[in-house]
């Protein structure tokens, strides 16, 4: 629904309250408010006055209303409200229209993508001044809608920005439920609008009528429950019918008698016949609209011209039939829409919305104009067929825009133009891309096999054969998988790309089920065939995998595969996303064998990537940098880049469990027990198999270990590392490395000697195979803990302070200092710990187990390097996308760290900022 420019009757606190957030967010201090109330009652004429107030004073306003009928367009709310499809605008808009008809490449999902754009957009409009941002009939917010809505009212209050949602008090949609939850754990505001009381229903009725109602018609007020659309109508409908007297004392109207059974939809059918032929026909062509439009959209699906149309526009504008809002023009009562609309012969609806689809691609709409369009044929006739008509040319034309865009509307569209007689071709193919995206895994596998009992074009059953190979490696139906791949390779006519990937996942799944030799064989032909015929993907598949299989035993080849990996990967624009997670494994070994520039170049490479992806990271590329940041020290920065991660459920993502695990190793090591509970709590539930235990377990059972040492119980410390001790499967601990050296340290605290020796011999036997500094001189950390061994731990210490791994540095500082403490050298002994402390400070752990932590919380002081660089930039009035590009940072970790800026300097918004830098940081 649109605002009227009718006055308000009986919600003076409501927009008094409003006009207060307004204000407040005028000065930079925004808010999110949901505007609740039953149909009727009066939000978007609500909302749509305090636009009118924020226009006045020079804000930006923004709105966008969600539709019942157009749940399967993620965002379309949101593109509206921001303008993303009008012509002529900038280059960010340009650059979403693009990832809306192109998708993420690679047949990723681009919705990711398009909320962190859609975010940007936002902040940087606050960034020129106020905005306030509507979202009107939110109760029919598709999922993603409703999480980008999530999104931005955390930060809302830190903004020049009131963000509103006017939303029904109930509604089916579990989004939306979430979204109320959310918004009440923020304590953020709720309007809720009642029903308009006696006084407000007579003074309506007085500016309606020009008189005060009698008793009868007041009686027929009360009767609507309160409700302003209802009274309106009511209102309109014995003014109509002239029912209406003046009363025994002259100055008020009263009915002529009282009105039996008077129902809303009664008075809008009155309505609808009183309308002239004209009225009636113009406003049942833009029912096929639907209750909200652009006025352009009304202009291509009319006849007749602009100039002809004006009169009919005002008519039932000054009627108050229709309502215009800037360039939206709509319907002032949806019911008006519903019932004209229902009027209109079912068989006539799926041929009117055709065409007005057809006439809408001719007028240049934006493509979900033209879908919700084909979409409402479709469901409106059970015999909706497009073959041979215009429709059919158009959904052709745009197969992979239409399953970038929705791929649950391309399946419903695209199903129908698949010949069951001659199974494969570019629309098939493309209804299984959608299904996949839908992880509707069932049909994926249907349409996969029918494909491949049917087809008859090599291209296609390669295609396919590759898919279904994929849905049953995922699915760890690894024996089918193999059996299909076993069969696809006795095929002379297989394409070679399609050969190469299949070799790829055949590589997975010999490695799932235990077979190594033949996982590296299979991956070394998916090279050497993805290379003799240019099909990179598979190239870079094959690197990615034999590089998995070789991390652990041999990093040096684990990095020449992910070099040819992500060389191969470079070469097809449309592999970024598989880019970016080969340049994360590469990160991981390019840290463990002390590449210290080449790893800050990759560190660049692959943000620069995230960036061109829309600002959005593959899971496993987060993860690998999460670990390196925890190895690096820079916790702080670790934090900030996950936080909202650690809202999911580790059920829903097992590689949570590995992201719990650390930052429960890091709240043991800075003492920070709350933190330390609540994510070992999210681990509890984790499966006590052998992979999760080997993989995941480390860290939990590190983190344990390490708050049993601070609580001064060492030997529950080598308890809890030693759960799951098995030396025969050490080689597959990525972290064996580093838990090591700490099982030393804890035996020896724990005087279990035996322990100890048996940890360096097993440290220095994982070593040796290999050439790898970083292994050897975790061997020698131990050997020189178990000899008490000062100068060689401190050479061990140098070691890693040169190749950035802060906490063995600190603790290794430690270790120097009980053997120099043991062989009588206090003064050595002193000055080692003095070093540790200082490396402790610069970590956020306290220095000694009876120290306190020195690391202020509060002022600038408290404040890490990268929060004190964001914090400068703030104070110039960048915004945080601005700040994101320039510090080659994820919009939302620079998020992250603004909030945690304006907690530690105890401000509430962002414009606060420059106000606490101090001059010489400036």
């Amino acid at each position: 629904m649109t605002a009227t420019d009718e006055p308000l009757f009986g919600r003076d606190a409501e927009l008094a309250r409003l006009a207060d957030l307004l204000s407040e967010a005028r000065r930079g201090y925004g808010a999110a408010v949901l505007v609740e109330g039953e149909p009727g009652s009066g939000k978007t004429s609500l909302v749509g006055a305090l636009e009118a107030q924020a226009l006045a004073a020079g804000c930006t306003v923004l709105r966008g209303c969600c539709d019942e009928a157009a749940s399967d367009f993620p965002l379309l709310p949101v593109l509206d409200a921001l303008g993303v499809h009008r012509r002529g605008e900038d280059v960010a808009r340009a650059e979403i229209r693009q990832l809306l008809r192109l998708g993420a490449g690679a047949n990723q999902d681009a919705i990711p993508a398009l909320i962190e754009r859609l975010l940007d957009l936002v902040e940087t409009a606050c960034a020129a001044g106020p905005v306030v941002l509507t979202v009107d009939d939110l109760q029919w917010a598709d999922d993603t809608t409703a999480v980008w809505w999530q999104r931005l009212a955390r930060c809302a209050d830190e903004l020049p920005l009131l963000l509103i949602g006017a939303v029904r008090a109930r509604s089916d949609s579990p989004a939306v439920d979430v979204l109320r939850r959310s918004h009440a754990r923020r304590q953020s505001p709720t309007l809720r609008l009642g029903p308009l009381d006696p006084a407000a229903l007579t003074a309506l009725a007085a500016h309606r009528l020009g008189a005060v109602p009698g008793p009868k018609l007041s009686q027929l007020l009360l009767s609507t429950g309160g409700s302003p659309l209802c009274a309106v109508e009511f209102l309109a409908h014995v003014r109509r019918e002239r029912l209406l007297q003046p009363a025994v004392d002259g100055r008020a109207l009263d009915l002529a008698e009282e009105l039996v059974g008077a129902t809303l939809a009664g008075a809008v059918r009155n309505r609808i016949s009183h309308l002239s032929p004209e009225q009636r026909e113009f406003l049942q062509a833009l029912s096929v609209l639907g209750p909200e439009f652009g006025t352009e959209q009304a202009l291509a699906v009319l006849d007749g011209s602009a100039r002809e149309l004006a009169p009919l526009f005002a008519e039932t504008q000054a009627a108050g039939l229709l309502a215009q809002h800037g360039t939206v023009t709509a319907f002032r009562n949806p019911l008006l829409q519903e019932q004209l609309y229902e009027e209109i012969p079912l068989p006539l609806r799926a041929p009117l919305h055709t065409r007005a689809a057809e006439r809408l691609e001719a007028a240049g709409a934006p493509l979900d104009r033209v879908l919700q369009q084909l979409t409402k044929a479709a469901a409106g006739s059970d015999s909706f067929a497009p073959q041979g008509s215009w429709a059919y040319g158009w959904l052709h034309e745009h197969t992979e825009a239409l399953v970038n865009r929705t791929p649950a509307v391309a399946v419903e569209l695209l199903s129908p133009l698949v010949d069951p007689a001659a199974p494969g071709g570019t629309v098939h193919l493309a209804v299984l891309t959608a299904l996949q995206r839908l992880q509707r895994h069932d049909e994926v596998e249907a349409h996969c096999r029918r494909l491949l009992d049917s087809g008859t074009d090599p291209e296609t059953i390669g295609q396919a054969g590759y898919q279904l190979a994929v849905c049953l490696q995922r699915g760890a139906r690894f024996a089918e998988a193999n059996d299909l791949t076993d069969r696809l390779f006795a095929r002379s006519d297989l394409p070679p790309k399609w050969r190469a990937a299949l070799h790829a996942v055949r590589s997975t799944t010999e490695d799932n089920v235990g077979h190594q030799e033949a996982a590296e064989r299979h991956a070394e032909l998916a090279i050497s065939l993805g290379r003799s015929c240019e099909a990179w993907f598979a190239v870079g598949l094959g690197g990615w995998y034999s590089a998995q299989f070789a991390v652990s035993a041999d990093p040096h080849l684990a990095l020449r595969r992910f070099d040819e990996a992500v060389d191969a990967l470079r070469r097809d624009p449309s592999q970024r996303f598989m880019l970016t997670i080969a340049l994360g494994g590469r990160l991981g070994v390019l840290h463990g064998l002390d590449r210290t520039a080449d790893l800050a170049d990759t560190v660049d490479s692959m943000r620069r990537l995230i960036g061109a992806n829309g600002g959005v990271a593959p899971f496993v590329t987060t993860m690998v940098l999460a670990e390196l940041r925890y190895h690096q020290g820079r916790w702080d920065e670790l934090q900030a880049d996950t936080e909202h991660l650690t809202e999911q459920s580790p059920a829903e993502n097992w590689q949570l469990y590995t992201l719990h695990g650390m930052l429960a190793v890091v709240a043991a090591h800075r003492g920070d027990e709350a933190a330390l509970r609540r994510h070992l709590d999210k681990c509890a539930d984790m499966p006590q198999e052998e992979g999760y235990l080997l993989d995941f377990g480390q860290w939990t059972r590190l983190a344990r270990a390490v708050a049993a040492d601070r609580a001064g119980e060492p030997g529950r410390a080598v308890a809890a590392l030693l759960e799951f001790h098995h030396p025969e499967l050490m080689h597959r601990q990525r972290l064996r490395f580093h838990l090591l050296p700490h099982l030393v340290r804890f035996a020896l605290a724990a005087g279990d000697r035996a322990t100890a020796a048996e940890a360096a011999r097993l440290c220095r036997a994982q070593a040796e195979p290999r050439p790898v500094t970083h292994w050897d001189q975790a061997a020698a950390h131990c050997a020189a803990m178990l000899a008490d061994d000062a100068a060689a731990l401190l050479d061990v210490a140098a070691y890693y302070q040169r190749t950035e791994r802060p906490l063995e540095h600190t603790q290794t500082l430690h270790d120097a200092a009980r053997a120099f403490t043991a062989a009588g050298d206090h003064q050595a002994a002193e000055a080692a710990t003095a070093q540790a402390v200082a490396a402790c400070h610069r970590l956020g752990i306290p220095g000694g187990a009876d120290t306190p932590a020195q690391q202020p919380d509060r002022g600038w002081e408290s404040l890490t390097a990268t929060e004190q660089r964001i914090a400068r930039l703030a104070a110039q009035a960048r915004s945080n996308p601005q700040i994101a590009a320039e510090l080659n940072l994820p919009r939302r970790t620079v998020q992250t760290h603004v909030s945690r800026i304006l907690a530690k300097l105890q401000l509430r918004s962002r414009v606060e900022i420059p106000l606490h830098v101090p001059a010489d940081a400036r």
